[in-house]
């Protein structure tokens, strides 16, 4: 029986809201934004998530969501048995609400992000609840939209440039294995293949210094040369780094997850030796020789 003719079974009718997202990313890009677990409590403003339980298929969160003022908490229970679709089931303060996000992708190439929303009410005093609530979804929508689309959007440039991910040869992305912030996800191999490579006369160049076309920060500092990634190997979010003259060190906070991360490697301006280093799965050869720093991919 499902849950629809369950709860019309018990009396109840319901409010419907729809909504629709799209933007020049994969389907895969939504699914994995609504199965990622991390990105929760780093990136939405007004949910603060727990998980009771996760497995690939299914998860229980308990959410103390904000509604304007108020922060009202609301059980959820998720399954994501095919890679199209999530659908939930909330409590709202007694409130039973439906929820079916199915990520598929538009007439003109773009993924389209459908969500479909069911308030359940019996009484006259329960419609205006769930007419209540029903407002302020829409309103939340925007917000959570507002903050998760530039997730969809920056995989997206990713993907329009040649950089993929390695969770896409699987049949679906599910909530647990999202927990794993070790995972290198990001797969620039093909992108990589058909760079030169590149010299940089380091007597040139100001202390701080990127090469674009490479997704490559190179920050000097004394005799030594970090070299960064811009793109965290994870889940390919945009990195920024901090370096600090006290400590001599340099590190980015990934600001989807959380997760720190240090340089790729780091070469000394006066040493000749050539070190191996790898970056979005491709493998590098880096070196300084004459104050002129060479990198290619291997």
């Amino acid at each position: 029986m499902s849950l629809e003719s369950f709860m019309k079974k018990q009396g109840y009718k319901f409010l419907y809201l729809r909504r629709i997202t799209s933007g020049d990313y994969s389907p895969r890009d939504s699914e994995w934004n609504y199965s990622d677990i991390p990105h929760l409590n780093y990136i939405h403003t007004k949910v603060d998530g727990y998980t009771y339980f996760a497995n690939d298929d299914r998860i229980v969160n308990l959410f103390m969501q904000r509604l304007g003022p108020f922060s009202v908490p609301i059980s959820n229970y998720i399954e994501h048995l095919e890679n199209h679709k999530h659908s939930y089931v909330m409590n709202i303060l007694g409130m039973v609400v439906a929820v079916t996000t199915s990520h598929n992708k538009a007439a003109n190439g773009k993924a389209e992000t459908l969500t479909e929303y069911k308030f359940y009410y019996r009484s006259f005093i329960e419609k205006i609840f769930a007419l209540i609530i029903k407002n302020a979804t829409k309103k939340n929508y925007k917000v959570l939209m507002s903050e998760d689309k530039p997730m969809r959007n920056q995989r997206g440039f990713l993907r329009n440039i040649g950089i993929t991910f390695i969770s896409d040869k699987k049949d679906k992305i599910g909530f647990s294995e999202t927990e794993d912030l070790t995972t290198k996800n990001v797969d620039g191999r093909s992108y990589f293949k058909s760079k030169k490579k590149i010299k940089i006369d380091l007597r040139n160049k100001t202390k701080n210094f990127n090469i674009k076309e490479w997704h490559l920060t190179f920050i000097s500092f004394d005799n030594k040369i970090s070299i960064l990634g811009d793109i965290c190997q994870h889940e390919g979010a945009k990195l920024n780094y901090d370096f600090s003259s006290k400590s001599k060190t340099c590190l980015a906070a990934c600001p989807w997850h959380g997760k720190r991360v240090a340089p790729l490697l780091i070469l000394n301006k006066y040493h000749s030796e050539d070190h191996n280093f790898n970056y979005l799965h491709q493998e590098f050869t880096a070196g300084v020789h004459n104050e002129v720093l060479y990198i290619q991919a291997i």
